[in-house]
């Protein structure tokens, strides 16, 4: 079973994508916000990272550089509503796997994690 981490400061996004990968039969952690989810590196092996761009944003880079540094091969995927190719080349850039604007369907989302899955496996 995979173990998925899911960084999301709203609580209904952060549930329905948590309810959303229960089902699909996924371990997954839900946090608020990057010092939960640093902490939460650091105690599980997260084999997948979802999170909210705006936490990236917000100095999230560091989160970025710890889940890349404590699990060498942790897959991120990063998500909000920015069009903009340029920004977007630039999470990529800082190890993102892959980058979902909205809005998010569920069936995005389990493309997603299933491409995600293949870069680990």
């Amino acid at each position: 079973m995979r173990k998925i981490l899911i960084v999301e400061e709203d609580v209904l996004i952060r549930e329905k994508l948590s309810n959303l990968l229960r089902d699909e039969g996924y371990y997954v952690i839900a946090v608020k916000d990057r010092n939960v989810a640093i902490n939460c590196l650091e105690r599980e092996s997260i084999e997948i990272m979802i999170i909210a761009e705006k936490i990236i944003q917000e100095n999230g880079f560091e989160l970025l550089s710890v889940a890349k540094q404590r699990l060498s091969n942790i897959v991120i995927i990063a998500f909000g509503e920015n069009e903009n190719a340029y920004q977007v080349r630039g999470l990529l850039a800082k190890g993102i796997y892959e980058y979902l604007s909205h809005p998010l369907t569920p069936s995005r989302i389990l493309s997603s994690i299933k491409r995600a899955e293949e870069k680990i496996t």
